[in-house]
């Protein structure tokens, strides 16, 4: 009597493991598809390239007029921008000319670098399984979309904002030592 009960709970975890295995692989799937779906829309509201409106406008002008050290101090037109943002838009502008396109770089890539540490973010914190739970509404959020081709610095905000979630798990998961915190807190 013991033996065809042991093989049936045998059966059973074999079945067990059978659904778990098709549940990461599906999971993976879905993560994929997420991910490249949230590409393609913040790629597609980048080449939208539309025109800069006045608060944008202002920021680039500031951007344009003023030389790298005077972006350290008061932007006219009461234009506000952390001042990375700032040198870093002037570099791209003065690499690539100063279009709508080239101004709306940044945002985009710190748009889609938000969207890929929030993937590994997700999963180191909810497992592949669960992943896409918090992923899929990451990915098709409208605002972080929007502003991924819109010049203004909300896509860095997010991006940093997401790092330091995802840097502070990994302090606390992986128990660093004092040195590691403090280099993590520098960056």
């Amino acid at each position: 009597m013991m033996v065809p009960k042991l093989r049936l709970q045998s059966h059973t975890l074999h079945q067990d493991d059978k659904r778990t295995l098709f549940h990461k692989k599906t999971s993976s799937v879905i993560l994929t598809i997420a991910l490249v779906v949230g590409v393609a829309l913040r790629f597609h509201m980048y080449l939208l390239n539309r025109s800069l409106w006045l608060d944008t406008a202002k920021l680039a002008l500031n951007i344009v007029d003023k030389n790298y050290v005077a972006l350290f101090g008061p932007l006219e037109g009461r234009s506000m921008a952390p001042v990375g943002f700032l040198i870093a838009s002037k570099l791209i502008g003065s690499a690539f000319g100063y279009t709508e396109l080239s101004l709306t770089l940044l945002p985009f890539l710190f748009g889609i670098g938000a969207l890929v540490l929030f993937l590994c973010l997700a999963i180191d914190v909810l497992g592949r399984s669960d992943a896409p739970l918090a992923f899929i509404p990451f990915a098709l959020c409208s605002t972080a979309i929007y502003y991924s081709g819109e010049f203004k610095q909300y896509s860095s905000d997010l991006f940093f904002s997401v790092l330091i979630l995802y840097v502070t798990h990994r302090v606390l998961k992986e128990q660093f030592t004092m040195p590691w915190i403090i280099i993590f807190g520098i960056l």
